[in-house]
């Protein structure tokens, strides 16, 4: 997906530019998987000295999943499409959804970022860490433990 700035000079000033730039985009990533693809993206922010590409990935897990913890069986489980909101001061910054094991990717900037779960329901639902820091061009593994009170 383009950058805002090169979709606005595309789209104003030549638009066979952002067609082309677009097309250039799908071939690279068309034989690789998301993982790699996003790796890539950062091993060439850090040849650059780009710090603006920074990635955030790990997994969300509901903890406690059961009123009651039972030693033959773990007490949490993988917090399964779930959408995180990621802000910066007011502003919210991205957003992402977790897949079916509890995983999660979303590419920030440099900075620190409140964490929100924007569709859980009830509210009094919690989660851990609320804040994150996303170092410069650094690739960062954060765990998300959610409460949804069921305790």
């Amino acid at each position: 997906m383009p950058t805002n700035f090169e979709r606005a000079f595309a789209e104003r000033q030549r638009p066979e530019v952002l067609a082309a730039w677009v097309q250039l985009n799908t071939a690279i990533k068309a034989g690789m998987d998301l993982r790699r693809y996003e790796l890539a993206t950062l091993a060439a922010a850090r040849r650059l000295r780009s710090s603006y590409c920074s990635l955030a990935h790990g997994k969300v897990l509901i903890d406690p999943a059961r009123p009651v913890c039972a030693i033959d069986q773990p007490c949490s489980a993988p917090d399964a499409h779930e959408q995180l909101a990621f802000w910066r001061g007011t502003a919210r910054a991205a957003t992402t959804t977790t897949a079916s094991d509890g995983t999660f990717r979303v590419v920030l900037a440099p900075g620190v970022y409140r964490v929100t779960l924007p569709h859980r329901r009830p509210l009094r639902a919690t989660i851990a860490p609320i804040e994150i820091r996303i170092p410069r061009g650094r690739d960062i593994r954060v765990v998300f433990r959610v409460d949804i009170g069921i305790r």
